[in-house]
């Protein structure tokens, strides 16, 4: 009970509503109640409940607004908020959308550059140079050594690659050496047998 008293409490619990939760029957004789029967205090319960209705619906219409005035209102304060400034051209959607259009491009022309296309060399600005090494150096492209063996010349079988040389074949260093029977085939084939 102090620790009740000393928050603020009553030393006791209370009830919330004490007109009706005290409320006991009694058994006591009354000699005049105020309802005599069970009908006539629902028919004044009903009638209390009637007239309270009745007031509620007048406190209602003083001071409820009805949801039509409400939307109309609102309507009307959406209104005047989109409604443009003096002097100020409306904006549309299509004006709206074209100066972000143009804010945009010129802000992509303040921070970006323009790429540029790439540049491939011209086999005619260089004709002697073969277009497969156009823009290289000669001496990048060149091999470091270039060794190959000499091609073999040989009369049995024939060199079926550019760098064959068959097993226990003697390389000659030039044709001349070769049978008349060779350079008469060079002869009919159209170039020299020297060279």
């Amino acid at each position: 009970q102090a620790a009740r008293v000393q928050a603020g409490l009553m030393p006791f619990g209370m009830p919330l509503n004490p007109e009706r939760e005290v409320r006991t029957i009694s058994t006591d004789y009354v000699a005049s109640p105020a309802f005599p029967t069970r009908g006539a205090l629902i028919e004044t319960r009903k009638e209390a409940m009637k007239q309270q209705c009745e007031e509620l619906r007048m406190h209602g219409d003083a001071n409820a607004v009805p949801r039509e005035v409400q939307r109309t209102q609102k309507e009307a304060r959406e209104f005047e908020f989109r409604r443009p400034q003096s002097g100020v051209e409306p904006m549309t959607l299509t004006r709206l959308k074209d100066s972000r259009k143009r804010s945009g491009i010129e802000h992509n022309l303040q921070n970006f550059d323009y790429p540029k296309p790439n540049s491939y060399p011209r086999y005619s600005e260089n004709p002697d140079t073969p277009f497969w090494l156009a823009g290289q150096d000669l001496s990048s492209t060149a091999p470091a050594h270039a060794h190959t063996a000499p091609i073999p010349r040989s009369l049995s079988e024939p060199a079926l690659k550019v760098n064959h040389a068959p097993f226990a074949h003697e390389a000659r260093d030039d044709n001349y050496d070769l049978p008349d029977a060779a350079h008469d085939v060079a002869h009919a084939a159209g170039r020299l047998a020297g060279g």
